[in-house]
């Protein structure tokens, strides 16, 4: 089986990342000389300890590369340094020196580019998908409250959504040539191979959903804490220290009975009001749960 990260492994393992001598500034509104320069002297006030800033804007796919001396003024004692308070008058200064970009510098900028512009104005994507789009015969007619308390499912689940061909059928093929062309860079200047993941929202067959996470440099996606919801967008507590509050059936959106019992499996005490078949709402403090019965 083709799997995402290991098309990259390979060019991973085998290059050495050196030392960069220049701290890397997204500045996605910089389009002109004074800006990046400017942008690079804000964030030298942050320091107040001069330094050499590459600062890009990855929407146009532009780089440039300013070394600024070390700041008048600068902290102590506690708070916000005064350069930092002051970084608005000392952009206004004229300092600092453009220097050459290096050509690795723009190739990263260009393939990060490619990857934004694909990934509709994102590194980090997010694609709604349905559990039926992977094939994984176990998670037929479950909820995510299956994924959360069956390891061997989440698995499943993880590994497919790290497929190559799965992913190829969920972000496009173009999109992915791109992230595997950003991956496989010798170098990484400017941090965007870490950077750069997609996100999947996998919605099971009742409409509950979770997310998932996959990295460029994983061989499997990731499930997500603290992401499981409701098919409303009510968050689904993953352990009995987060069973605080109020669920409701938002108008028969979701399925407090299934709910119900799940909190019972992760240790809650389960306490029933009123008369009747069907759950109407939850209420949870400190592992304790009075389910509302009605008919």
């Amino acid at each position: 089986m083709k799997v995402f990260g290991a098309i990259l492994a390979l060019a991973a393992a085998a290059v050495a990342t050196p030392a960069f001598s220049a701290q890397p500034v997204h500045c996605p509104t910089c389009v002109t000389d004074s800006d990046f320069r400017q942008r690079a002297m804000l964030e030298e006030a942050v320091t107040n300890a001069g330094g050499t800033f590459w600062v890009y804007n990855l929407p146009t796919g532009t780089v440039q590369k300013w070394y600024i001396p070390r700041s008048n003024g600068g902290g102590g004692g506690g708070g916000t340094p005064r350069s930092v308070l002051n970084s608005a008058a000392a952009a206004a200064t004229p300092r600092g020196q453009q220097q050459p970009v290096e050509a690795h510098v723009q190739a990263e900028v260009q393939k990060g580019r490619a990857v934004y512009i694909k990934g509709a104005n994102s590194l980090r994507p997010l694609y709604n998908v349905p559990v039926e789009m992977l094939n994984v015969p176990a998670a037929a007619a479950r909820s995510v409250t299956d994924v959360l308390s069956d390891a061997n499912l989440k698995a499943q689940l993880e590994s497919k959504l790290g497929d190559t061909d799965v992913v190829a059928s969920i972000i496009g093929p173009d999109l992915l040539s791109a992230i595997v062309d950003l991956a496989q860079m010798a170098t990484n200047a400017l941090g965007l191979k870490e950077g750069t993941y997609v996100n999947f929202r996998l919605i099971m067959e009742d409409g509950t959903y979770i997310d998932f996470h996959l990295s460029v440099q994983k061989t499997t996606a990731d499930a997500q804490e603290d992401t499981a919801r409701t098919a409303s967008g009510q968050l689904v507590p993953e352990s009995i220290q987060q069973l605080n509050g109020t669920w409701t059936t938002n108008g028969g959106a979701d399925n407090l009975d299934r709910l119900g019992n799940y909190f019972e499996s992760i240790g809650a005490t389960m306490i029933d009001e009123g008369s009747g078949g069907y759950t109407s709402a939850i209420t949870c403090a400190g592992g304790r749960c009075i389910r509302q019965k009605i008919k």
